[in-house]
Formats: structure tokens, sequence, C-alpha cells
């Protein structure tokens, strides 16, 4: 399966596209791996070399953008030219449209747009998220599916139609095993380098290993050489984790597989029947937004004081002012003031408290930009804190702190 992403929006900058890697994991998880991947503009000379070339090698091609009603948007029209038949008034596509449109309460006419006409012989697809309907044609002997491009609407239109589509393929699906091996804390040439030298040598023994860095950590990813039962997959699974378990990145281990870490600390906490809360300062409330990104949270998280300004530290979470005048804000006296005191307005089982210097101005000789003062307050252990220094640009410190915390409290839950 290859995936073909339409717009000049996504050449220019604009635009990231957010389709490719959601496709990639629908596609591994269906059994058909993404094996290539392009972004390329509106010019339809350019769509039809590009589809021409795709159906050459590929059974299957899903392509996003360009199905709008605005005079960029020319999919649908390269697509007739290259399948050499006319865009015709489709009575299927009129259904499918009327109905999107009464999902919105309006009435749909040909005099707002031109979704009802689509290329002679090519199938229309309902969007349950958006109005333009998506297309399923066929070239060669390639299933071409179109989906519109912003991202709510795409991923939407995968669930509702891909799996679907995918069981008409002459090609059989290659569900491979796959085990991912989360850590925290330690870059890839130290892992491979300093820690464990034979470590990548040792690991593709059990399969295809790769190594995905991202702005915490990096993650282990082996894939099966063949499939396995589900009592194989998992005999596999444990040996790879005793195997580990051996080595010197083992205490940089917090997870065996892919939850995000947010989702996989509430859980962690949820088994304990501990509740949460935050004291953010340098972080603005984004530890909160992530904890919130994970559907059901509301059971374990109380809530997050956003305690930016000295006089919310002090008057809400009764920092005694002495202590910042004294010591800073960004100081482990006033961090553990921070979370002891936001325990008791919030009254929860734990709380992280934040406060650093994102930058790029307020840092200074002994505290520097990408200085986090960070404390944990909770009802099994005595208040801790510790500074820390990270590196990066004001949006990625703020992300490196969040997810500081989080991870500190993860290590530190009880037994």
């Amino acid at each position: 399966m290859e995936f073909i992403a339409i717009g000049d929006e996504l050449l220019s900058g604009r635009i990231t596209d957010a389709n490719g890697p959601k496709l990639a994991e629908v596609g591994q998880r269906l059994g058909y791996p993404l094996t290539h991947l392009q972004i390329i503009g509106d010019e339809m000379s350019e769509i039809k070399k590009t589809l021409k070339e795709a159906a050459t090698r590929s059974e299957l091609i899903i392509c996003s953008g360009g199905l709008g009603p605005t005079p960029d948007d020319r999919t649908k029209h390269a697509l007739a030219e290259l399948l050499e038949v006319p865009l015709e008034d489709s009575p299927k596509a009129r259904e499918i449209v009327k109905v999107h449109y009464q999902r919105i309460h309006k009435n749909w006419g040909p005099e707002i747009n031109s979704y009802h006409l689509i290329p002679q012989g090519v199938d229309p697809l309902e969007n349950p998220n958006g109005l333009a309907p998506g297309l399923l044609a066929k070239l060669n002997k390639a299933q071409i599916v179109f989906l519109p491009g912003p991202p709510r609407e795409f991923h939407a239109m995968l669930g509702y139609h891909l799996e679907r589509i995918t069981q008409t393929l002459q090609k059989k699906p290659q569900r491979l095993s796959q085990f991912c091996v989360r850590t925290y804390g330690v870059p890839e040439e130290k892992i491979f380098g300093e820690l464990c030298p034979t470590l990548w040598e040792e690991l593709e023994k059990y399969g295809k290993l790769s190594s995905l860095p991202n702005f915490f950590g990096v993650d282990l990813v082996l894939q099966a050489s063949k499939t396995m039962s589900e009592i194989e997959q998992e005999n596999w699974a444990e040996q790879i984790k005793q195997h580990l378990f051996q080595t010197a990145v083992a205490p940089n281990i917090w997870q065996f597989g892919e939850q995000d870490l947010a989702s996989y600390l509430l859980d962690q906490m949820r088994s304990r029947s501990l509740t949460l809360g935050l004291a953010e300062s340098c972080t603005g409330g984004l530890a909160s937004s992530f904890i919130t990104d994970v559907p059901g949270c509301s059971d374990i998280f109380y809530g997050s004081i956003v305690s930016y300004h000295n006089n919310t530290k002090i008057n809400i979470l009764n920092v005694d002012p002495h202590t910042i005048q004294e010591y800073g804000a960004v100081s482990e006296n006033c961090v553990r003031q921070m979370a002891d005191g936001a325990r008791k307005v919030l009254g929860v089982d734990a709380v992280i408290s934040y406060s650093g210097i994102a930058g790029p101005t307020g840092g200074s000789e002994a505290k520097p930009v990408g200085t986090l003062a960070i404390a944990l307050s909770t009802s099994w252990a005595p208040t801790q804190s510790q500074i820390c220094q990270t590196n990066g640009d004001r949006k990625m410190l703020k992300s490196r702190f969040a997810v500081k915390g989080l991870h500190w409290l993860l290590t530190q839950l009880p037994k």
C-alpha cells in the first residue's frame, strides 16, 4: 500500500501532513504496511503522473486532498483525465452529499458546489465527518482511494472504509508481530554506543529492529520475521524482555507496549485507586493537556492550578512570599510548597508541581534557560523535589518539562 498526499500547502510548509502517520498505523494493523509515501502539489499533470506510476507497483493507493469546492481542488479532474472518462452527475454521489448536508441541518443543491460530479465509473464514498465525498477508482490492477485532506475527515474515513476495501485485494494481509520497548532519558547514541554496544545485533536475532527517537526517549520496535500464533508471540515477547532485563538499558525502560505516557500513567494510577492533580507554572497547563487528551481521565484527574504569576502561587497555593523572595520561584523550596498547597486544595493523592525557565529570556548564570524545578507531593511518601536541566526552544522545553514530571511520578508510584 502507498500514500499520496496532494496539496501545494503541504509543499509550502503552511500545513504539516498528519494523514500519512495515521495511515501507516492503520495499514500496519490491517496487514498492509506502507511501502511508499509521497507529497505532491495541485498540478493536474503531476497528479496524473504520480497516480500512473503508483498503479504500476501497488495494488492499493490511498490519496488525500484536492476534493473540496475551491479552484485548486483538482484531484477528481486529474483522475477523470487519467481514466479518459468525463465527469458525470452521479445519483449516488448526490444522495451521499445530501445526507452529509442534512447532518449539519442544511440543504444541498448543485448550485452550491460540484460534489455530485465525479469521474464516470468511479464510486463515491461516504464521509462521516465532512461534506465532500471520497472516491474509489480502479486503474489497471490498483484500487485507488481518494479521501479529503482534513485529518478529522481522513482519519474517520479510514476507519469507515479501509478494512472493507482491503478485503477485496488479491494480496493477503501480513500481520507480523511487533513488540515495542519504550525508554526514557537516554539518547540512542548512548544506548547503542556507551551502554550496550552489541545490543542492536543481539536484538536483531529476534526480528527486524527499528530505533525511533522522540523528544523524551527512544522506542525500540522489533518486528518478527514471520507471522506467529498468540502463544508464539507471548513466548517471543517474553524472551525479548528477559534479554533486555540483563542489559544496561534496563533501568531506562518504562513500558513494554505502545501506550503514550499520559495514558499509561493514568492506567497505573487507576489500578492503585490513586487520584492526580497538577500545579503548573512554566508549563502553562501543558501537562494537564497531555492528561486530558486521554479519554476517561476524569476518574483520576481532578484538575490543574496554573499558577503562572507569583501572586497566584501565594494566594491560591499558599506559597510563603518569603520563599520566593529568598530562593526564587524556580527553586525546590517553591515547588515543594506549590505541590503541597495544590494537593490540599484539590484533595488528591498526588500532585506534580512545575516552575522553570522556558526562555528565550529570563535565564541567568545560576539558573539558565532550560532550568526546571519540580516536586511531587503524595499521600504515600514525603514530598520530593529536584532541579534539572534540559535543552530546546520554548515549545520544546515546555513539552520536556511536562513529560519529565509525568514520568517521574510514574517511577514513584507505590508498588
